[in-house]
């Protein structure tokens, strides 16, 4: 299946059963035509109106899913960011990697890196680091913040401080470099997962609507090769 200029290729077999669905439509209406039963006319009509609004709506229905879903492997929308369920099972099923480009990571350090805490919820990333995730924070560089999340960035060098000196052998899980440009969106990726997003300068990040995409999505590829990029070459420590 492809898409090509905004065009859904449908697949044959969807066809077949549109074509079958056609062709009973009007066996039916040629039937209660001809008939000279009233029930059966009256009973073939509303088969013909249920069927031909069935065909259209599932009709529109996968042409929708198409565009919406499978054509860049988008699996949804979060109205926030501050949806900290969704955010603490996607870390516990993360297995391989887990990369965050955001502006000084405090709001995410505070919720799932909270050494003291005493259950599970806001320790996610302290558990992942300890059963071998590899953890990225690819932070704004201060001088590119605003000044109210400037005034975070000596808490978050002491979060992940204090991350690293409960973590032992796994510290060195966890790695954190700093981007040099005015950030304007944010990115989570987790194994096949990234969720992406803007910043709108003078709101809050954690208030704006994000993208949940499958990592084999070209746009989420966009944002990966980003991330890569920056990490290689473009950040600093």
């Amino acid at each position: 299946m492809s898409i090509l200029r905004g065009v859904v290729q449908i697949p044959r077999v969807i066809v077949f059963v549109f074509l079958v669905g056609v062709s009973a439509i009007v066996c039916l209406y040629v039937a209660s035509t001809y008939s000279n039963s009233p029930l059966i006319f009256s009973v073939t009509t509303g088969l013909v109106g249920g069927l031909t609004i069935f065909l259209f709506d599932k009709l529109i229905g996968y042409k929708e899913s198409v565009l919406l879903g499978t054509r860049d492997w988008i699996v949804g929308t979060l109205r926030s960011r501050d949806d900290r369920a969704f955010y603490s099972n996607l870390i516990a099923r993360t297995n391989v990697r887990i990369g965050f480009m955001g502006k000084s990571g405090l709001r995410f350090l505070t919720d799932f890196a909270d050494v003291d805490a005493v259950g599970e919820e806001n320790k996610r990333l302290l558990l992942a680091l300890q059963r071998g995730v590899k953890i990225r924070f690819l932070l704004a560089d201060a001088e590119f913040l605003e000044l109210e999340e400037r005034q975070k960035i000596d808490d978050v060098k002491r979060m992940i401080q204090k991350l690293r000196e409960n973590l032992g052998s796994s510290g060195s899980n966890l790695e954190v470099l700093y981007y040099q440009f005015q950030p304007s969106f944010s990115v989570f990726i987790a194994d096949d997962t990234v969720i992406f997003g803007s910043n709108f300068p003078g709101s809050k990040s954690r208030a704006t609507p994000s993208i949940v995409s499958d990592a084999k999505g070209k746009v989420a590829q966009s944002y990966i090769e980003f991330f890569e990029g920056q990490w290689r070459s473009g950040a600093r420590k």
